[in-house]
């Protein structure tokens, strides 16, 4: 549910959420907690401490949008799940060989993903030609990462440093092809530039990303890791660098696909953005449109399952192989045939 009035006022009546907007001429709105996803909150609102107590009942996430700042909030409470067991092999697994293999494999498939959406993108009709040079640096780039058992039982300390430098060159070439996509469409965009956005293509990253991490940490949560423990992203105080190496599977296809289709059937013009000293605000006419299109992306059949339940399975499959249930970690691969837009 998103909450864009400022003013706005969450409360609980028996097991609803009571929901007032501020100074808007919305209606009180009386929500049951167990229709209720999640919020999405972009503007100041008061929660009351019985509204905490049923988010808490229900382990309801909350995304805080600020499009000034590079992460946002969110707010997932949720119990404690799974075993010690789970998360001292997570704990272990950081410095071990099974942490070179799934960093070099999350790596590995991110960059391809960005490969498949470019050609998706032909594939659809969306572009007319595809951007071979870009392709080639791009290949040329995720060639040289390896997921070979062996070569990681060798691998030099700097592994880390070299797969995110791989994986900004890649992502480099993959936005600079975008940038001509978009030109097509009358889109101002020149390089991926997070909070404050400088544009609108760059302001729908940032938002559509933070409903994405927040999707992410629910999920990821109730499968017993560690969200804060990552093993391609470095720990820090207060991030949650599991998600972020996680979200990488799925920004291409929950995101900026779903982005790419609303610019090029013109559901959503650079026009219709608004502007404060801030950078480019995502208007609510806009908001209409695009935050249904994610949670319906997320809902989306590829294969047997839908995006949610990969994004939940994803969270398992690490857990087992990191206790040696599984014997492999495969990232979600997004296929040229899957569903587009």
């Amino acid at each position: 549910m998103l909450l864009s009035d400022h003013g706005s006022y969450i409360g609980k009546s028996k097991e609803q959420f009571k929901i007032s907007f501020g100074m808007s001429d919305k209606p009180i709105s009386y929500i049951p907690a167990t229709k209720v996803d999640g919020f999405i909150i972009d503007a100041n609102v008061t929660i009351s401490s019985g509204a905490f107590k049923l988010i808490r009942q229900y382990g309801i996430p909350a995304v805080w949008q600020d499009h000034k700042d590079d992460d946002g909030m969110v707010l997932q409470p949720f119990n404690s799940h799974g075993s010690v067991e789970v998360r001292r092999s997570q704990y272990e697994g950081v410095d071990s060989v099974k942490g070179v293999i799934y960093a070099s494999k999350l790596v590995y498939q991110s960059c391809q993903n960005r490969i498949n959406v470019l050609k998706r993108l032909y594939r659809n009709r969306i572009i007319d030609d595809l951007p071979e040079s870009e392709l080639q640096s791009m290949n040329d780039q995720i060639n040289r990462i390896t997921t070979s058992k062996d070569t990681h039982e060798r691998i030099c300390i700097d592994l880390r440093q070299f797969l995110m430098n791989t994986e900004a060159l890649v992502s480099k070439s993959y936005y600079n092809s975008l940038a001509i996509v978009l030109d097509r469409y009358d889109w101002e965009f020149e390089k991926r530039s997070r909070r404050p956005a400088e544009n609108g293509f760059n302001a729908l990253l940032n938002y559509g990303y933070a409903i994405l991490k927040g999707r992410l940490t629910q999920y990821i949560a109730i499968s017993g890791l560690d969200i804060y423990a990552g093993f391609l992203h470095t720990d820090r105080s207060g991030r949650e660098s599991l998600i972020l190496d996680i979200i990488e599977e799925f920004r291409q296809v929950v995101v900026d696909e779903v982005i790419l289709h609303l610019i090029s059937s013109e559901q959503i013009l650079e026009s219709d953005f608004e502007m404060d000293e801030g950078g480019v605000i995502i208007s609510e006419k806009i908001k209409k449109i695009y935050i249904p299109a994610l949670f319906r992306r997320m809902s989306t059949q590829f294969g047997n399952y839908s995006l949610n339940q990969h994004m939940i399975g994803q969270g398992r499959m690490l857990a087992s192989f990191l206790r040696g249930v599984s014997p492999d970690y495969h990232p979600f691969h997004l296929k040229l045939e899957a569903p587009w837009g």
